[in-house]
């Protein structure tokens, strides 16, 4: 009935992406059964005026806001969350070249396994920014035993998926397969690790996305926003260098630079492995040891950068111009924010959203300033906070605006609601303080109840804390935050830290800061 009413007869839109090797052997069976090519040189139907949307897909490195309502206090729906992940039964074992392995045995049918590798953004510099995401990238999509044809046929068959992450203090390559059969997926995954296969077809189409991927930073108003605070903020820093490559960063990575990049990491010995789910542990080191169990390491330790806090100074606002900012704003203000191993983190991650409810209140409930507000604070060893209004429409009482809600939180009132007389209805942080923490601790940690969420997490917290149990303790601060522990980091941070101003808008707009113009 469903297929019937919705997709018979409706000449429904599919779209098919492939290897361009694939293509070349299938493009008539595709032509005959009415598909055409899209590619990179042509114009598409949906760039075209009559199909534009309304309102235009974020595109960011922003963490944006979504619209929502006040978050109000609710029974506690995080018990369930909280037993799932403190009923962890983490088994060590080490391959016989010491390499450790955590497995996290449970009823899980769907096993995750991933291959971390920590160091990230520390071992790299501007100029080779991306390379480690780039490998990581090979990694997941090809090998030498194994052809991409292969591969994806194997991973159909299996209903499997080979992936990674890559984040400023490391990456991963991972696995998510069923147990029946993680046996068959498993050699592919490892010889991925192992054996990249670095074809130059494969190479030049990374290439490609790579440079397009660099293009859309520069179209996209927002993501040049961020992309050139980020190179403000970090200027000779550590994290000058960024997880995806660059215009100054592209031209390096070359084939010879990946496989050079690629040795250097096996041969560290720099890395554990963490699994999940229904595993027979006798088998699963059987395998790991006649794979990377074998790996030689030499006795170099990998040179990572000691990682400073920043300093921020306080600035004439920076404003840029783009065409596709033409009518409105993107405005960030940016404060120095407490490392995410610093106790202020946590309240100041459950300072941020609660800020964020009073910002949307105010700057876009009450004023109209802008279509969404939000602010957040950036986890990292030398992170920053954000205050940031998406598409702007006020060019001259947003900062207003923003000092007004400032006020209200700094002055522990939440603004509930505005009144039909324009007058507001407050509450307190300590009144509506265990729904936000609830909320934060589902939104954080549900993901755990899968194989795959709780071994992205436990991958986390040896990159980036080597501490396999991290989220536990944050955790249990965020059960223990008070309301004033709260209203004391706001205002360390956003009211009484140095805070610099961005903002990117069309060419003959001009934005009203207020007294920071002074």
């Amino acid at each position: 009935r469903i297929i019937k009413k919705y997709i018979s007869g409706k000449k429904p839109l599919v779209s098919v992406l492939l290897n361009p090797e694939i293509y070349s052997s299938t493009k008539i069976d595709f032509e005959n059964a009415g598909f055409y090519e899209v590619r990179s040189d042509e114009k598409r139907w949906w760039q075209e005026k009559q199909f534009e949307l309304k309102e235009p897909i974020q595109n960011s490195n922003l963490k944006l806001a979504e619209e929502k309502n006040i978050y109000t206090p609710q029974k506690n729906q995080s018990s369930k969350t909280e037993n799932k992940i403190s009923k962890r039964n983490i088994e060590i074992k080490k391959l016989k070249n010491e390499i450790p392995v955590y497995i996290n045995n449970t009823s899980d049918k769907i096993i995750s396994i991933a291959i971390l590798c920590p160091g990230g953004v520390e071992k790299l510099t501007s100029e080779t920014s991306g390379m480690e995401t780039t490998l990581f990238s090979f990694m997941a999509d090809s090998s030498k035993k194994f052809s991409y044809k292969k591969r994806t046929e194997i991973s159909y068959d299996t209903n499997s998926s080979i992936g990674y992450f890559s984040k400023l203090s490391g990456s991963a390559l991972y696995l998510n397969a069923m147990d029946k059969h993680f046996e068959k997926i498993l050699p592919v995954f490892l010889d991925g690790f192992l054996n990249p296969a670095f074809n130059q077809n494969e190479y030049e189409n990374t290439i490609n996305a790579l440079r397009q991927r660099i293009q859309g930073i520069f179209n996209d108003p927002e993501s040049f926003l961020a992309f050139t605070i980020s190179n403000k903020i970090y200027k000779d820093h550590p994290y000058e260098a960024k997880t995806f490559a660059t215009p100054d960063s592209i031209k390096n990575i070359t084939i010879e630079n990946l496989k050079k990049y690629h040795k250097e990491l096996l041969s560290n010995g720099n890395f554990s492995v963490v699994v999940s789910g229904k595993i027979d542990s006798d088998f699963l080191i059987k395998k790991l040891n006649s794979t990377i169990g074998k790996l030689k390491f030499s006795n170099e330790e990998t040179k990572r950068k000691n990682i400073q806090p920043i300093s921020i100074k306080k600035n004439t606002p920076l404003t840029l111009h783009h065409p596709s900012a033409e009518g409105t704003a993107y405005i960030t203000k940016v404060f120095a924010s407490p490392a995410n191993t610093e106790p202020d983190f946590i309240p100041c991650v459950l300072a941020g959203n609660i800020y964020t409810d009073i910002l949307f209140n105010v700057v876009r409930e009450h004023y109209g300033i802008c279509y969404s507000p939000q602010s957040y604070v950036i986890g990292s060893k030398a992170p920053y906070g954000i205050e940031h209004l998406f598409k702007v429409s006020d060019f001259s009482n947003f900062e207003k605006a923003m000092q007004e809600a400032r006020n209200y939180m700094a002055n522990d009132k939440i603004v509930e609601k505005t009144n039909a007389n324009g007058s507001y209805e407050f509450s307190t942080v300590e009144q509506n303080l265990e729904g936000y923490k609830n909320s934060y601790i589902n939104q954080t940690y549900q993901s755990q109840q899968t194989s795959a969420g709780l071994v992205s997490i436990l991958g986390y917290n040896l990159i980036q804390f080597n501490d396999i149990d991290y989220d536990l303790k944050q955790l249990e601060q965020i059960k223990q935050t008070s309301a004033q522990e709260i209203l004391s980091v706001f205002k360390k941070y956003w009211i009484e830290n140095p805070s610099a101003w961005f903002a990117i808008t069309g060419e003959n707009t001009t934005l009203n800061f207020g007294e920071q113009e002074q």
